[in-house]
């Protein structure tokens, strides 16, 4: 006889309170031993998704990006645990890549406290960005111990300007602008496809806070356009000035392959 979800992993208040929240975001929990707030890979059984990655395959560049800037350890070494546990946490870039809640069974600094649950406290993160969102400027860094440094920067601000790897012909993006009248709605969103209405005033970055993969495809007003490794393991994919369509679909050199007409 089938057990049914419900009987296996109860839902506590402290998910339930989560998925009230309609938006799109991820949570992170801080970890404090022997005590682990919320099992690696439970949120994901309820549609929540944890920063430590635990739901699905991380990359070398999310270990490293996770175990030295998440963590606040810049100078330290990457172990090859495979697991991103955290004690103290950068609310920046933990916001740069939609952590709107942190879990934690202690009082955390520079956060907004939104509710105490069954031992945890839930803060609200003030950096929280949406899961897709336009930035106007952006510099090319090559090196990336340099661009490791540049994001770890005290001044870096997520929304103003992106860093990428590789110069980009025939675009040009003004640190001048102020604001632009923009718009990012994201139309759907599944593992494997995701379609999102753009408008901007001005030629901008369009970034999802995601793990950039080459099997990732995308389409601009249904133009094949190449999707950029911006700010060292986010996805960005420039955008003209105006109102376009971006679908993205997720399809590996190997799926490719199988489902080739030649195959």
């Amino acid at each position: 006889i089938p057990i049914p979800k419900e009987g296996l992993f109860r839902q506590s208040q402290v998910i339930s309170f989560l998925k009230e929240d309609a938006d799109l975001f991820r949570f992170a929990s801080l970890q404090s031993p022997p005590m682990r707030v919320l099992k690696p890979n439970l949120g994901a059984i309820y549609g929540l998704y944890d920063l430590g990655g635990q739901e699905s395959v991380t990359d070398g560049r999310y270990q490293t990006f996770g175990q030295r800037l998440l963590r606040n350890r810049l100078n330290h070494p990457v172990d090859a645990s495979g697991v991103l546990d955290f004690e103290d946490l950068n609310l920046k870039l933990a916001g740069m890549m939609n952590v709107k809640y942190i879990l934690s069974s202690k009082p955390l600094g520079g956060a907004d406290l939104v509710k105490k649950e069954q031992g945890l406290h839930i803060y609200r993160n003030p950096h929280w960005l949406p899961r897709a969102f336009l930035v106007l400027d952006y510099e090319v860094v090559e090196d990336q111990e340099t661009l490791l440094q540049k994001l770890f920067d005290p001044g870096f601000d997520p929304v103003k300007k992106v860093f990428i790897e590789k110069r980009i012909e025939k675009f040009m993006t003004s640190s001048k602008h102020e604001r632009s009248d923009s718009m990012v709605k994201i139309l759907s969103y599944h593992p494997n496809h995701i379609e999102i209405d753009v408008k901007s005033s001005h030629n901008a970055f369009l970034l999802l806070s995601e793990t950039y993969d080459p099997g990732w495809k995308a389409d601009v007003d249904h133009q094949r356009v190449e999707i950029l490794r911006a700010n060292y393991i986010m996805r960005g994919i420039p955008i003209q000035a105006g109102e376009h369509r971006v679908t993205l679909e997720y399809r590996p050199f190997f799926f490719n392959c199988l489902f080739s007409k030649d195959g």
